[in-house]
């Protein structure tokens, strides 16, 4: 079972802009990649800080678009314990910053 959604930017970044999607502890149980509009695997980072997984990709300048994170998706691939035609709530994040590296500090429930 798996699923996707675009992103959409919260303001209109500079074409230099580092993306950070922000999952709280919701995302445990699946797998989440990031792909293009043509389903091809897009390169980024993924850490977890505490009980977040942070997703950073640095779109290209020929994949910039004016209030868009790119024809990015995210696609979530179920893990354990995901029961098929349940419906499930993945909590996240969209920042967008200079800065490669997150400056995110654990965030509250």
């Amino acid at each position: 079972m798996h699923c996707s959604t675009m992103l959409r930017s919260p303001r209109t970044p500079k074409p230099s802009a580092v993306y950070h999607i922000v999952f709280d502890e919701t995302l445990q149980p699946w797998k989440v990649d990031l792909v293009d509009g043509f389903g091809r695997q897009v390169r980024h980072d993924r850490r977890r800080v505490g009980r977040n997984t942070i997703l950073t990709v640095r779109p290209s300048e020929a994949e910039h678009r004016a209030g868009d994170i790119a024809d990015y998706r995210l696609v979530f691939r179920a893990d354990r314990g995901i029961t098929p035609g349940t419906e499930y709530t993945i909590r996240a994040q969209l920042e967008t910053s200079d800065n490669p590296v997150p400056t995110i500090a654990r965030r509250p429930r």
